[in-house]
């Protein structure tokens, strides 16, 4: 089952490094070159001669890389296994995590790394290189807290509820805390550095929106879209219609209730988690 991360931005190929090179976001394409000018040197030595960084998940001493071993065929609907990598920015360094190409999504959390298998098992791997397993039916849209005790992510569901997926948090500790759980997909969920606020992406209302709510499970207000059905892109982009991220790596959060995030195509959005207010980069919606 794929998620609405997943169902918006299609193969992980369409995440922020594509999307950084085929848009006119400026910051994004000039992290991606260096990016590039660090790791490509590395990569074929590595991890052969065809492979490539496909994913970029997190910023600065956090960066994780997601390599694929070649390109999958055009159309497919194949979700590629990644090779690991950790990357700072500042410093222009690259360490190897993990050479073997099975994981489905991986991240930072401080600095330990986030691994994600396709079969859903949640795992932190520390500097030493030991391992443990956080959680079980974890879809993905890993998105570590900043104060490093946990990480919201999509949850699968047991198939017994009308509910796809819902969006929960991973403690470090293993303990699984469910957040939003909404008729149809809840997705991409993201939380704010002072942790007081969770916002998250659901199709609850035919529309992929964006919703808040907390820790706790507050009823989730929604934030933007607001009216908004199935098929109102019909005929059109309306005026108020607000996109939603690619994914949790392109999310980044400028202060406590400002979140900025890529919405594919180049757009750069900033979404006021307060007020639903988002201003796209050029105009507002």
């Amino acid at each position: 089952m794929k998620t609405l991360g997943m169902a918006v931005a299609g193969l992980l190929l369409s995440g922020p490094v594509a999307q950084a090179e085929e848009g006119g976001a400026s910051r994004e394409v000039t992290r991606v070159r260096a990016m590039r000018a660090a790791v490509e040197p590395m990569l074929a030595k590595e991890f052969g001669a065809k492979a490539f960084v496909a994913t970029l998940h997190g910023r600065g001493a956090q960066t994780v890389l997601g390599v694929i071993e070649e390109a999958p065929p055009p159309g497919t609907d194949l979700q590629p296994r990644l090779a690991v990598l950790r990357y700072d920015e500042a410093r222009g360094t690259v360490l190897v995590v993990d050479r073997a190409f099975k994981y489905a999504e991986a991240s930072a959390l401080g600095d330990k790394t986030l691994l994600l298998t396709p079969e859903g098992d949640l795992r932190l791997r520390e500097e030493s290189g030991r391992e443990r397993l956080l959680a079980q039916r974890v879809l993905g849209d890993l998105a570590p807290s900043v104060m490093g005790d946990g990480v919201v992510a999509t949850l699968s569901r047991t198939g017994a509820e009308s509910h796809e997926t819902a969006v929960g948090f991973v403690g470090v500790d293993g303990r699984v805390t469910v957040v939003a759980d909404g008729p149809g997909l809840d997705a991409m969920g993201t939380m704010s550095p002072d942790g007081r606020t969770v916002v998250f992406v659901s199709g609850r209302t035919t529309m992929a929106s964006w919703f808040r709510t907390t820790l706790d499970g507050a009823e989730p207000v929604q934030l933007t879209n607001v009216g908004l059905k199935a098929g109102a892109l019909r005929d059109g982009v309306p005026a108020n219609f607000v996109p939603p991220p690619i994914n949790t790596g392109a999310m980044e959060w400028l202060s406590e209730d400002r979140l900025r995030y890529a919405a594919g195509g180049g757009e750069q959005w900033t979404l006021d988690v307060r007020t639903g207010v988002a201003v796209r980069e050029g105009g507002a919606r």
